[in-house]
């Protein structure tokens, strides 16, 4: 946490606004961009949204050094002889294949690049699910439609919406890999479990 970018809780405030119309400005964009971006994201949208959380990733986490030793990778300093250069970029540069073979090709290598990919993945769809929000709080501006209270929102609301999240999660799990995420499996099941519950 640093405190020492505001000045005191008014400063906070007016920062924070900043910020909200950032993401509504964002919001505007993307769905302008891509009009289904909430419901049915494309390949492509999802990819380059996914390109820019990386880059803001690179921005905000240090390389880590390493030198290789016995088949181990050890930290070092950056101006170490030999010196591995370690982050973002270079964590991802490999795809979900080519990362899978180190498993069996070079544990060693396979572990350092687990750690940065698995916390690079959970940041990235920290923030999807982050722009996401947004874009439906637009649609619903838009649409003119308020937003329920959580204490009255009805249960075949949070079904519907449950789905929803689903089908758009399911599709950025695929963009990076996952191979337990099966968009046409999930979207049999939903439509397995609408015909009983009739969402």
């Amino acid at each position: 946490m640093n405190n020492q970018l505001f000045k005191s809780v008014k400063d906070a405030s007016y920062q924070s606004c900043i910020t909200s119309e950032k993401a509504r400005d964002t919001a505007s964009y993307i769905l302008d961009v891509e009009p289904s971006f909430v419901d049915n994201p494309s390949k492509e949208i999802l990819a380059q949204i996914k390109e820019g959380q990386i880059l803001r990733y690179g921005e905000t986490h240090e390389p880590k050094y390493y030198i290789i030793a016995d088949g181990n990778y050890v930290p070092c300093d950056a101006k170490a002889k030999g010196a591995i250069k370690v982050d973002a970029y270079y964590a991802m540069s490999y795809s979900s294949q080519q990362f899978g073979q180190f498993k069996n090709e070079d544990p060693a290598k396979h572990g350092i690049l687990k750690t940065i990919r698995d916390d690079i993945n959970k940041y990235c769809s920290n923030r999807t699910r982050d722009l996401t929000a947004s874009c439906r709080r637009l649609i619903a501006e838009r649409s003119g439609i308020k937003k329920e209270r959580s204490a009255t929102k009805s249960f075949a609301v949070f079904i519907t919406e449950m789905m929803d999240t689903a089908k758009t999660r399911v599709k950025t799990a695929q963009s990076r890999g996952d191979e337990t995420a099966d968009a046409k499996k999930l979207g049999d099941a939903i439509k397995a479990f609408e015909k009983v519950w009739k969402v």
